[in-house]
């Protein structure tokens, strides 16, 4: 019986993907084509209706992702488990090609192009209340790198690991003001490096657009690391919503 009831529910499980491109200009301008597919089953709750939408749900979501500069080229494999929509955990695989010597490395003291598998856990958080959201993650991330002579670097953060690994953990806050078009908000991140004990930091203003079909962000404030220092940066990132989620995170 437990498993008939799981196969009808798996049948009329919610399938999302979207397609997007996201961009920033410090410490130089960049930027990336993604897409990602995944698979929600919900687990308890009433449905969940564009038109009545209710937090009070849990679910079990699989997907996959890739990305691409060029240059840089991504692939991911994750299960989100949220036991209620507003908090859950998400598990994951991932490998990033980079084939860059990027200028703010010293490439010959730090290893810029090569292999860099990732496994991870975070931790997924959102409260809100009368249109005020507040938005948490923290990250736990082991990460191998294809060689081991030298400590490699993690283009993202302008950061680098100890010799061809180390683990590195990221906390990320947003405070925020949210109706049905757009939220108003500022986000706060910090990554460390537990190994080499290297850091980033960024805190920047954002606006975010949202439609039905697609999602606009745009972010502005500094962003600042051991190896980079302080400087004014700009986020871009565009989402086009080819079937929707069960996941609110």
């Amino acid at each position: 019986m437990f498993l008939l009831l799981f196969f009808i529910n798996f049948l009329s499980a919610q399938t999302d993907a979207i397609v997007g491109t996201q961009a920033r200009t410090f410490p130089m301008v960049g930027g990336e084509v993604f897409s990602e597919v995944g698979h929600g089953l919900q687990l308890w709750g009433p449905k969940v209706l564009p038109e009545r939408p209710s937090p009070f749900y849990g679910f079990i979501r699989p997907s996959l992702g890739i990305a691409s500069s060029a240059v840089i080229n991504s692939f991911k494999g994750e299960i989100d488990f949220f036991p209620v929509s507003f908090f859950g955990v998400t598990g994951g695989y991932s490998q990033v090609y980079s084939d860059f010597d990027f200028p703010f490395f010293d490439c010959t003291k730090i290893h810029c192009r090569g292999r860099t598998e990732k496994r991870y856990i975070e931790g997924k958080l959102a409260l809100a209340h009368k249109g005020y959201v507040f938005l948490s993650t923290y990250k736990r991330d082991k990460m191998q790198f294809s060689r081991n002579d030298l400590p490699f670097g993690d283009f993202r953060r302008v950061i680098a690991g100890e010799n061809g690994r180390d683990e590195q953990e990221e906390l990320r806050v947003v405070l925020g003001k949210k109706d049905a078009k757009r939220m108003l908000g500022i986000v706060t991140e910090w990554i460390r490096f537990r190994l080499s004990g290297e850091q980033a930091h960024s805190t920047f203003f954002l606006v975010q657009r949202n439609k039905v079909e697609s999602n606009l962000m745009l972010g502005a404030g500094v962003f600042s690391s051991d190896r980079m220092g302080m400087g004014p940066v700009i986020y871009l990132r565009y989402s086009f919503i080819l079937l929707p989620s069960i996941k609110i995170l």
